[in-house]
C-alpha cells in the first residue's frame, strides 16, 4: 500500500496525517496527536538521566514544542528503543498527563533498522502505529521539495510503499 507521508528522519520534526520514521535503530519516534493532525519527532539516543535533557534531546524537544505551538496534545505515543531515552521525562516536558501517554519499547522485538508509520485516527486516540524493517519499505521524498536552511530539520513530504506491516496494538505501557 502506498501512503502519502511526512518523512521524518533523525533529528527532524514534522506534522501530517501520516508520519514515517525510517531507520529507527536506537532511536525513538515521539508522536503527538494535536487537533486534527499528528506532530512527530525522531529522537536519536541521548540519555536523559538528570534534571536537564542532554544537548540533542533538548534541541529536538524545543523544535517539537515549537511545532506543537501551544495547541493541546490529545495523545502522546513514544515508540522505539526506549531504554536509550527517557519517555517519562519527555512526557512531563511536553506537559502530557500520564493517562494520555503510551510507550512501546521495540527492543524486545529485536527488529533493527525499523520504519515506524503513524496514522492519524482522531483527536483523542493514539495514532495507529505500524512497523516494518526499513530495508523492506520504499520511502521516497517528493523530488519537488526544496531543502533550505530554514526547513533543513523539518520532515519532508513523500511516500512510503509498504505491505504486511505489523500493527502495534498490544503491550503499550503507560508512562509515569
Amino acid at each position: 500500500m502506498i501512503h502519502a507521508v511526512t518523512v521524518i528522519k533523525e533529528a527532524e520534526v514534522g506534522d501530517g496525517l501520516a508520519l514515517a520514521f525510517p531507520s529507527i535503530s536506537s532511536c525513538a519516534a515521539v508522536i503527538a496527536t494535536v487537533g486534527a493532525t499528528l506532530v512527530g519527532a525522531h529522537f536519536t539516543t541521548d540519555l536523559w538521566a538528570g534534571q536537564t535533557p542532554e544537548k540533542y534531546t533538548a534541541k529536538l524537544l524545543d523544535k517539537l514544542v515549537a511545532r506543537i505551538a501551544n495547541r493541546p496534545i490529545g495523545r502522546l505515543a513514544i515508540i522505539g528503543f526506549n531504554q536509550g531515552h527517557n519517555p517519562a521525562k519527555i512526557r512531563a516536558h511536553l506537559n502530557v498527563q500520564v493517562g494520555d501517554c503510551d510507550a512501546y519499547d521495540v527492543a524486545r522485538k529485536d527488529i533493527q533498522d525499523m520504519l515506524v508509520l503513524a496514522l492519524y485516527q482522531s483527536a483523542t486516540a493514539r495514532a495507529r502505529i505500524e512497523i516494518k524493517r526499513t530495508s523492506k519499505v520504499a520511502v521516497v521524498i517528493d523530488p519537488s521539495f526544496v531543502v533550505t536552511t530554514a526547513n533543513l530539520f523539518d520532515g519532508k513530504p513523500g511516500a512510503a510503499t509498504l505491505s504486511n506491516t505489523r500493527v502495534l496494538r498490544k503491550h503499550f505501557v503507560g508512562v509515569t
